[in-house]
């Protein structure tokens, strides 16, 4: 994904897809990172995955509704217990996009990615199974890709949307603090 198919997702008002940043870097991340970015380090990724996965999958329960959606929704939820709901069926959430980056998006980034894509699909296959069995709506959709360039390509084409520097462009946080002693 390049970045600027990635911004135009995060910046669209009614997107197709919800989407999730997983910044895969180390101690790497203090010099800046993409807003709303979660952070899960590659040197723990492997043991924290199932944990990522339940914890991205429960987020898109609550999905936003455009605004005539979310007032015909609410009106539907005002109705009387015995009323029906027309025919139409709950709608479902949008596929979820997870886009997974480190530095340069070489190495530690894309082995995520497959971590948890090898992951997910194991955790699917047994709701497909379950689901079919039990004649419930299937799992929603997921979509995983990994940032060309990594962030420094990021942050090359879109410096304004960067998060953890200040306002002259240096770092803020563990680097940009210095121990003096006496």
């Amino acid at each position: 994904v390049s970045a600027s198919q990635l911004r135009c997702w995060l910046e669209s008002d009614y997107p197709d897809e919800e989407v999730v940043i997983i910044d895969c870097r180390d101690e790497d991340r203090v010099g800046g990172h993409i807003p709303g970015s979660r952070h899960c380090p590659s040197a723990s990724f492997r043991a924290n995955v199932k944990y990522l996965i339940k914890d991205v999958l429960r987020d898109g329960d609550e999905v936003e509704r455009a605004p005539e959606e979310a007032a015909e929704a609410e009106a539907q939820a005002d109705a009387s217990p015995g009323e029906e709901d027309g025919g139409k069926a709950t709608p479902e959430p949008p596929p979820l996009r997870i886009v997974f980056h480190c530095m340069y998006s070489q190495s530690r980034g894309p082995s995520c990615a497959r971590i948890f894509h090898r992951e997910l699909s194991e955790l699917l296959a047994g709701e497909l199974e379950a689901t079919s069995e039990l004649g419930a709506a299937a799992p929603r959709r997921v979509n995983v890709s990994v940032l060309s360039n990594g962030f420094l390509g990021w942050q090359d084409a879109m410096p304004d949307l960067v998060e953890g520097r200040d306002t002259g462009g240096r770092e803020v946080g563990p680097r940009a603090f210095y121990t003096f002693s006496g």
